[in-house]
């Protein structure tokens, strides 16, 4: 079925969706209560009834298991600016705020998700249903079509199916230029994705186009010309 990987990510999609609101009703409250013993065995997880899958413990980093725990459990260097001396000042009430918002809003149900990652690895036997992007990329021979999603200095809408050790993946993106108090475009994404942490994706972002549009639009442009023309540049510099 052609389909198949669409049913796929739609029944996982609201398995997910079930889960966040589980997670803002009772879950994620509840685990901020365990945190601490979760924290330090979270291998045993059934032992907090199940709530573990609705942390993050993927934010391993840091110089001090204190920051690492402070990443985890609040996302202080994403969403506080790294700046953890001034977060360990506030209150009980906003800490717990600040934790709701990384792991019921920002993050939900984030181990959970991990754990029912699709699969990574070279992409192949490519298939664009649409492909309206602007400039339109090129692909190098002997490579499968570059089915990434759209960038900065890309419009139009791509969709299509590849797969991965013979299972079958979708991505649909597209970047739509408006004008709404100066101009903007809109960034939408729906499908998998296999780069850092693989995982089923749905975005949508809202975004006032900038000088970086024009600076990234020019690299674009830059890079086609050089691929497009390898073969000369290649024998006028390089002998």
């Amino acid at each position: 079925m052609k389909r198949l990987p669409i049913l796929k990510w739609c029944l996982i999609g609201l398995l997910f969706l079930v889960l966040m609101l589980i997670g803002l009703l009772i879950a994620v409250p509840l685990a901020y209560l365990f945190r601490t013993s979760i924290t330090n065995d979270p291998k045993k997880y059934w032992n907090h009834f199940g709530l573990y899958w609705f942390t993050d413990d993927s934010e391993g980093w840091g110089s001090t298991e204190e920051i690492i725990y402070l990443n985890n459990w609040y996302g202080v260097y994403e969403i506080y600016n790294y700046d953890y001396e001034g977060f360990k000042k506030l209150s009980a009430w906003k800490k717990f705020w600040w934790n709701y918002r990384w792991s019921g809003l920002r993050n939900p149900h984030w181990n959970f998700k991990r754990k029912m990652s699709p699969i990574a690895g070279d992409k192949h036997n490519v298939h664009f249903k649409i492909n309206t992007i602007t400039p339109a990329r090129v692909t190098p021979p002997g490579e499968e079509p570059d089915i990434d999603w759209l960038n900065e200095s890309e419009r139009g809408v791509m969709f299509g199916y590849f797969e991965i050790e013979d299972e079958k993946f979708f991505r649909y993106s597209h970047i739509i230029n408006f004008t709404l108090f100066g101009k903007r475009n809109w960034l939408f994404e729906l499908g998998t994705r296999h780069v850092g942490q693989s995982r089923y994706a749905a975005k949508s972002k809202f975004r006032k186009v900038g000088e970086e549009f024009k600076i990234l639009k020019i690299l674009q442009k830059t890079k086609l010309y050089i691929m497009k023309n390898y073969n000369l540049i290649k024998k006028k510099f390089v002998k």
